[in-house]
This record gives structure tokens, sequence and C-alpha cells, in this order.
């Protein structure tokens, strides 16, 4: 029976698998499990969306003889006023899991948290780019139009205060310095750099070897709306990896 990609508002019966999909997504698909503590990355990068900012979470699903859920958008129109909510609540949750673990893992994160982690991060000027959002599909259930409409869904959400997001990105140095998913779906064209530092975060917390740097990036949202109504378009087709 053939199947069709939906996007809807995100429910509380959602929540385990947006966490699965964050887990498994994570650093480009290799997953969670990369880091000394794999709990981290949905503590950091969806669950405090889900509860602070549900209005701006979304799950994109797949309509057959059963809904099955393939991905998520999550952001903030603010986020500044999201940090001072989000990031404490992050951090008690690492410091539980360090404090039950007996491997050394989830304190060395946290130690570079409170440490590296807040020196070396880009400087945004969040008054010019106050939004940001987080989006991650199943690699399978990938494609242009599905990418157009989670973007296009959450942007739409933030309302009319909102005129530009921002993100960071770590690569390595000489790499390119924007997202290679956002590359890929056309939305870096209009992205500008924002700032540039250099992150010990690959080497320290996973030991990676190299020289790494963050970057932080911006672009209009009306840029995004545009590329993602472009997304949408029919006749594009799949890509294996709009990432």
């Amino acid at each position: 029976m053939a199947t069709e990609a939906a996007v809807r508002p995100f429910e509380a019966r959602d929540r385990d698998d947006v966490v699965r999909i964050c887990e498994e997504t994570a650093f480009c698909d290799r997953g969670a499990a990369q880091l000394p503590c794999p709990g981290f990355v949905a503590a950091w990068f969806v669950r405090p969306y889900l509860d602070l900012e549900p209005r701006h979470a979304f799950v994109a699903v797949e309509r057959g003889q059963e809904e099955r859920v393939v991905g998520y958008v999550v952001g903030t129109p603010d986020t500044a006023r999201f940090r001072r909510r989000s990031v404490p609540r992050a951090l008690r949750i690492l410091a539980a899991l360090a404090v039950a673990s007996r491997e050394p893992g989830p304190r060395r994160l946290l130690r570079w948290l409170a440490g590296p982690g807040r020196r070396e991060a880009p400087r945004i000027p969040l008054d010019r780019y106050p939004a940001h959002l987080h989006f991650n599909v199943l690699p399978l259930a990938r494609s242009r139009q599905l990418a157009g409409l989670l973007l296009h869904t959450v942007v739409a959400s933030f309302g009319e205060g909102a005129t530009c997001i921002h993100g960071v990105t770590t690569t390595r140095r000489g790499e390119s310095a924007l997202p290679q998913r956002l590359m890929a779906l056309g939305v870096a064209d209009g992205a500008q750099i924002l700032d540039e530092t250099p992150s010990t975060f690959l080497p320290a917390v996973l030991g990676e070897q190299g020289e790494f740097v963050n970057r932080a990036w911006g672009v209009s949202i009306a840029e995004v709306l545009a590329v993602a109504a472009r997304l949408q378009r029919p006749g594009l087709g799949r890509r294996s990896r709009p990432r």
C-alpha cells in the first residue's frame, strides 16, 4: 500500500519517536552512541523544545495502513528566552546522569560544557537573528519536499516577531562553513557567517583527531520560506541525504 508523507503538530504520544529519531540521526547518522553520555543528545536538542516550546514542535509522518513518525522539527522564535529556561534543565539532567554513572564519560562532557563549551561558543547577535530550529528525518524517508514542508511549518509558526534565524555548525577547519543539509536544500544560498571560534568538542569528548571550528550563521526567514516553497513543488523527488 502506498504511503503519504505529511507534517502535523507534535503530540505527547510522539515523544518517544522524536527522541529515538534524534538519537539515531545524531552526528550525521552515526548516532548518539558516539557520545560518552548518549542520553544527553535528546536532553539538549529535543526534550527542552517539546517541554517549553511545544507550539513550535512538529512531526513528519508517513500514512499508510498505520501512521509512522519519520521525522521532526523543533525550534524557538526567541533563543535568548529559551536558553534561560532550557540550559539549566539540560545541565541538571546531565549532572544526574554523571552522578548515576560509573563511567567517566558523562563527567567529562559536563566539565567540557561548563568550561571550554562556554568559552568556545560563537557570538550571535540575537537582536537580529533571534530564532533557531533543529530538524531530522530518518534516512529512508528523506525527500526535498518533506524537508521543505518541515521548514515552512516551523518557520511560519514563529510569527512576525522573528525575521531571521541562526544556527551553529562544528566542522573541520577548511571544510564548508555551512551545514551540509542546508547547502543540499538551497537554504545556505542566502546565509551569512556571523562568527567563528575554535572548537575542542570533538577531540575532547569524542576523541576525534584534527582541528575544528564552530561557525555561527544566519539567514532571513523570508529566504527560508522562499526555499521551502520551491522544495515543495511536485517532481523534485527523493534525495538520499538532504542533511
